[in-house]
């Protein structure tokens, strides 16, 4: 299975299900369409997400999302960086509108290209081997198992 690592909170947007266009400023993962992905949390925190994504969350995501990050500062048990947490299908590439700003959670009037998300899985946290894995931003493969917890 292709995976892609984001960033927390963005991959815990797709997972949540409120983030269903994810973004990039190229076009290279357009090979992707049609497929299904893993989302894997990555080792970093943006602190940019709440001046891109706050003004398309409510108070309660946001709320949740500072609760995460606290979670993530303190290495709860409940972080879930490193981990791969959700699939998704990608049923639709191309660039992006302003009018897709609410389901990518960001600005999307200058030059972004969409992946566009849906069938939503839920996983059981899946933390992949360091040594046999490369866990990178960008795409990667993954053959290891994935247990399906909640479908959306």
């Amino acid at each position: 299975m292709k995976i892609i690592t984001l960033w927390q909170p963005w991959a815990s947007f797709i997972a949540w299900g409120l983030k269903t266009i994810e973004t990039r400023e190229h076009g290279k993962f357009r090979i992707l369409c049609y497929q299904t992905i893993g989302i894997h949390a990555g080792k970093s925190w943006d602190k940019t997400w709440e001046e891109h994504a706050g003004k398309y969350l409510t108070e309660e995501q946001i709320y949740n999302t500072k609760q995460l990050k606290q979670g993530f500062d303190e290495r709860k048990e409940s972080d879930v960086r490193g981990s791969i947490i959700c699939t998704v299908n990608i049923y639709r590439v191309g660039w992006l509108l302003s009018k897709h700003s609410n389901e990518a959670l960001i600005d999307c009037d200058l030059n972004r290209f969409g992946l566009f998300l849906n069938n939503l899985k839920i996983i059981e946290p899946v933390i992949p081997d360091k040594v046999k894995y490369k866990c990178h931003q960008g795409i990667w493969d993954y053959d290891g198992e994935i247990i399906y917890l909640l479908d959306l």
